[in-house]
């Protein structure tokens, strides 16, 4: 049996949007939240995948969260080459009920995440 493994390109990037009160939001904030949210994701997106009609998970797949006003974690967008994996990445992040300080509304994170046999 031929299994997946993510190889850690969580290089991400986080892209700060405009607003004043996110302007003095601390750089620690950001960083302690985007740990948390790199270990969430990648907790869920490398186990098993569920659904999927053809095997071949293999390729890249950018993943893109933004903090809504209620703080809220939204998740949206996922990309990739690879349609199975694209469907199958949505499928375990739509699950996730994620949240965060409200005062960081409008912040949005971006992981590409590398799916390679092993």
């Amino acid at each position: 049996m031929k299994f997946l493994n993510i190889i850690g390109a969580i290089v991400l990037t986080l892209f700060i949007t405009t607003g004043s009160v996110n302007a003095t939001t601390p750089a620690s904030e950001l960083s302690e939240l985007n740990f948390q949210l790199v270990n969430e994701v990648k907790r869920n997106v490398e186990n098993r995948l569920l659904a999927f009609s053809d095997k071949n998970l293999l390729g890249s797949a950018v993943v893109t969260a933004e903090i809504m006003e209620t703080g809220k974690i939204n998740f949206v967008s996922v990309e990739s080459e690879n349609l199975n994996l694209k469907k199958n990445v949505e499928r375990k992040l739509e699950g996730l009920n994620l949240w965060a300080d409200p005062k960081l509304n409008g912040k949005v994170f971006v992981y590409t995440f590398n799916y390679k046999e092993r």
